[in-house]
């Protein structure tokens, strides 16, 4: 059976590299595959690292880090008190916040922008075929696939 997974590279891929190994699967069939990426342009690749670890409830936290305090401030002369005014204020601020991210970050807020870096590719028995799926699982691939080896050879 072949299993081939596509990964990052990352650690997750090296942890699977060793994972399988621990398991009796040789390395002889064990193929990885970096994939070419043609003109590399650093910069853009700069740019591409950091907004992959952008965070979209920053201003969801700001705003109702904002309105809890203001909430908090004004519920001393409003009726309910301050704790329930900082609540409201709290739950207003947070959708706020969370609209403004959305209306500046807009549909890419809800798209993968992950790129397949390896291919890898494991050749296993049968009888393996559950434990070497699991782990390739574990390691966070971008996708797994199956195939069974032709009975011509």
């Amino acid at each position: 059976m072949h299993l081939v997974s596509v990964f990052q590279h990352s650690v997750y891929l090296e942890l699977a590299l060793l994972d399988l190994e621990r398991t009796g699967i040789p390395k002889e069939k064990i193929l990885a595959l970096s994939l070419d990426k043609g003109n590399f342009n650093y910069l853009s690749s700069v740019r591409a690292s950091h907004q992959e670890g952008q965070s979209y409830v920053d201003l969801l936290f700001i705003g109702g880090m904002l309105g809890m305090l203001l909430g908090g401030i004004y519920g001393f002369v409003l009726d309910f008190g301050p704790v329930i005014w900082g609540l409201i204020g709290m739950i207003g601020g947070a959708v706020v916040g969370l609209l403004v991210e959305f209306l500046l970050s807009g549909p890419k807020m809800f798209k993968r922008t992950t790129t397949a870096d390896v291919v890898l590719i494991v050749d296993c028995s049968d009888a393996q075929t559950a434990a070497v799926e699991r782990i390739l699982w574990q390691h966070q691939p971008l996708g797994v696939a199956k195939q069974p080896m032709s009975t011509a050879d």
